[in-house]
C-alpha cells in the first residue's frame, strides 16, 4: 500500500474529525422513547453498521489519502504549491488553497466509501432477517418489508390467496400416483401458502435486547 503524506496538521486531522457515518443509507433508525436506554438506541442496526464502517475505513486511511491526492483539483493545487515552495510572498495563500482542495477531496472519497459499505452492511442484516429498529411495531416492520421488496399490500394478499388456492386444490383434487405422493404434494402446497402469509412478518427483536 502506497504511503501518502498529508499536507498539514489540518489535513492529518480530517479523517478523525469527520462526522460518524450515521446517515440513513438503506437503513433507518428511531429516536429513543422516554423509557429507552442509550444502549438500546445505539444498538439499532443502522448505528451498528455505521460503527463497523468507521472501523474499516480507519484501517484504510492511506488508501483514501492516495485517491484524494489523485483528484485533478488537488494535483493542480499541488503543482502551484511546488512552484513557489521555499520562496514567495504568496506561499501561505497557495498552501491554504492546496490544503482546502486536499481536504475536500479526502472527504469526498471517504463519503463514497461510507455510502457503499454501509449499504452493504445494512443489506446483509436485512437479508438475514435481523435488521433492528428500536420500537418498530410489527405493522411498521411488515410495511418496511413490502417497500424494500417492491411489493404492495394488495400484491402480497393476492400471492397469499393464490398459494392458498393451490394448497386447497392439491388437498381436494385426485391426482395420479399413490396416496402417499398426493399427501406429500398437498403438504408442500400448504407450506408454501403459509410461507407467503408470513412474508415480511418475522419476529421483531425485543427493544431491550442487547446486540
Amino acid at each position: 500500500m502506497k504511503k501518502v503524506l498529508l499536507s498539514s496538521v489540518v489535513a492529518l486531522a480530517v479523517f478523525s474529525a469527520a462526522a460518524p457515518a450515521f446517515a440513513d443509507i438503506n437503513g433507518g433508525a428511531n429516536t429513543p422513547g422516554a423509557y429507552d436506554s442509550r444502549e438500546a438506541y445505539e444498538n439499532q442496526s443502522e448505528f451498528v453498521s455505521a460503527r463497523t464502517v468507521e472501523e474499516y475505513l480507519a484501517g484504510h486511511q492511506e488508501d483514501i489519502a492516495a485517491e484524494a491526492a489523485a483528484d485533478p483539483a488537488v494535483v493542480a493545487a499541488k503543482a502551484a504549491l511546488d512552484a513557489v515552495e521555499g520562496g514567495s510572498h504568496k506561499y501561505g495563500e497557495i498552501k491554504a488553497a492546496y490544503d482546502e482542495a486536499y481536504n475536500e477531496a479526502f472527504l469526498k472519497v471517504r463519503n463514497v466509501y461510507v455510502e457503499k459499505f454501509q449499504n452493504v452492511q445494512n443489506s446483509a442484516k436485512k437479508a438475514e432477517g435481523n435488521y433492528y429498529i428500536l420500537n418498530e411495531t410489527p405493522e411498521q416492520k411488515n410495511a418496511r418489508y413490502l417497500k424494500e421488496h417492491g411489493l404492495s399490500d394488495q400484491a402480497a394478499a393476492d400471492q397469499v390467496s393464490a398459494d392458498q388456492a393451490a394448497a386447497d386444490q392439491a388437498a381436494t383434487e385426485p391426482e395420479s400416483g399413490t396416496a402417499v405422493d398426493q399427501a406429500k404434494k398437498a403438504d408442500e402446497a400448504a407450506k408454501k401458502a403459509g410461507a407467503s402469509a408470513k412474508a415480511g412478518q418475522k419476529a421483531l427483536p425485543k427493544t431491550h435486547a442487547v446486540k
